[in-house]
Formats: C-alpha cells, sequence, structure tokens
C-alpha cells in the first residue's frame, strides 16, 4: 500500500512534470512565432504594410501630427532605419543619414526614420536634435517592429521598389558601409 508520504510525492512530481512540459510548450510556441516573424523580414519576402505618427522630416514640423503609410514607397528603393532616441549606436548614424539621402534621393532612394519601443515626446526630441527631410515617423501602435520581427536596434532594412525585402542589417553600420549596402541595392534588378 501506498503511504500518505508516497502520495505526496507522486503528486508533486506529477505536477513539476506538467508545469516542466507546459513550460517547454510554451518556449517552443515563442522561438516559432519569432522565427515567423523572423522570415518574414528576410530576402525576398514581401515587405508588411504600415502606418505610423509623423514626427518630423519631410512634410511636418515635429509639433504636426500627420499619418505616414508605406503605400507611398512603392515604385522606390526603401532604407527603413529602426531606431529610438535611448539607443547610442542610432544617435552615431543618425549624424550622416541626411547627408546620404541627400546623395542617394536622385537614384530613386526614399529614406524612412522609425521610431520604436519609447514615448511620442522622447522620439519627437530625437527628430529634432537629428533634423531630417526624410520622413521620420513614430511606431504608436506598437506594431510595426513587431511585423518585422525587430529584436534590437539599430536595425536596417533595404527594399526594392516592388517594396520586396533586398537585404536586412542588424547592428550599427558605418557611412562607408551603408553606402554600399546603398549603392547594391541601386545596382541591382530591383
Amino acid at each position: 500500500m501506498i503511504s500518505s508520504r508516497q502520495t505526496v510525492w507522486l503528486i508533486l512530481i506529477g505536477s513539476l512534470a506538467f508545469i516542466g512540459l507546459f513550460a517547454l510548450s510554451l518556449i517552443r510556441s515563442e522561438q516559432t512565432e519569432f522565427s515567423v516573424l523572423q522570415s518574414a523580414a528576410t530576402a525576398g519576402a514581401t515587405a508588411a504594410n504600415f502606418e505610423g505618427v509623423m514626427i518630423g522630416g519631410s512634410e511636418t514640423s515635429a509639433k504636426e501630427e500627420n499619418f505616414f503609410s508605406s503605400d507611398s514607397l512603392t515604385d522606390k528603393y526603401v532604407l527603413i532605419s529602426f531606431r529610438a532616441s535611448w539607443c547610442a549606436p542610432c544617435k552615431r548614424e543618425a549624424v550622416f543619414m541626411e547627408s546620404l539621402y541627400q546623395e542617394y534621393k536622385a537614384q530613386n532612394v526614399e529614406f524612412l526614420a522609425i521610431n520604436i519601443w519609447e514615448p511620442e515626446s522622447d522620439a519627437r526630441k530625437f527628430a529634432e536634435e537629428y533634423p531630417v527631410s526624410f520622413p521620420v515617423i513614430l511606431d504608436a501602435k506598437r506594431r510595426i517592429h513587431v511585423d518585422y520581427g525587430i529584436r534590437g536596434l539599430p536595425t536596417m532594412l533595404l527594399l526594392s521598389p516592388d517594396l520586396r525585402i533586398f537585404k536586412r542589417y542588424d547592428g550599427e553600420l558605418s557611412e562607408n558601409n551603408l553606402k554600399e549596402l546603398l549603392d547594391l541595392l541601386v545596382n541591382s534588378d530591383g
């Protein structure tokens, strides 16, 4: 016959096994979801549609509230820079982004900066500190970075004119490295 002490141990071991299996299934589910998101933002994939609040750049002042839609990017080469005001590498890249935009816009290249993971007030201050003539938007619905599988900053996406992802770069880029990527983009078959 099983003693009450053995019964308690069996229940405890069974409960721990159940909790362990449940935790493992959650981890696998999250990994699968992340790998699906990552594959959605890899070379050749169609770029996800999105909208955002314009907080700086070409057609707005930092105090106006306009909306930007990715539909406006069709038939252009596109550089999307995911960034945040608290990201030191993002600030270093912001220093040369405007000059590169001026250099490449005549080659049908549109730049877009998307501030993520921060309050609107911080994103607006960043846009004022590093003014640019290309659109700067805020991921106000906190959805764009999810759709693109962004897990760290800075991240750059280069899109072909049919809005397919040409290249993705996670991490900081030097001005020369970014120029090399832009040259590859504009010299591709689109």
